[in-house]
């Protein structure tokens, strides 16, 4: 059986981490309309509302470390471009860290509505 390389697995893991939050929301946030939930009240904060900025910022933290930490760990330009290895974790990283960026902005994007707006309308 083939091993799957880190770097492939680091490549995916904002992906992963941006459906797991969007999965949640959307799945919190239907239950909450379902069941009531969404007129409950902590100190003057609706509890879904203050769920989903949670989970948006438990969220965004780590696919924003995975993209920093990939953006430091891409060789120099000056590498030797006949180093298909260096060439190779460069790439991943580059990708990694553009791939971070986008899942970053998309999961904020997912949790911003209910900030706004109240969560059934």
């Amino acid at each position: 059986m083939p091993s799957v390389p880190k770097g492939s697995a680091i490549l995916v893991a904002p992906a992963i981490l941006w459906s797991a939050h969007f999965l949640f929301v959307y799945v919190f946030v239907s239950l909450a309309c379902l069941w009531g939930w969404h007129e409950a009240t902590v100190m003057g904060v609706r509890v879904v509302t203050a769920a989903v900025a949670l989970a948006t910022a438990a969220a965004v933290l780590p696919i924003a470390l995975l993209g920093v930490r990939a953006w430091r760990s891409a060789p120099g330009a000056t590498a030797d471009p006949t180093d298909t290895r260096s060439r190779r974790g460069r790439f991943i990283a580059q990708v990694t860290a553009a791939q971070s960026a986008l899942f970053a902005f998309s999961t904020i994007m997912v949790g911003v509505p209910t900030l706004m707006r109240p969560p059934c309308v």
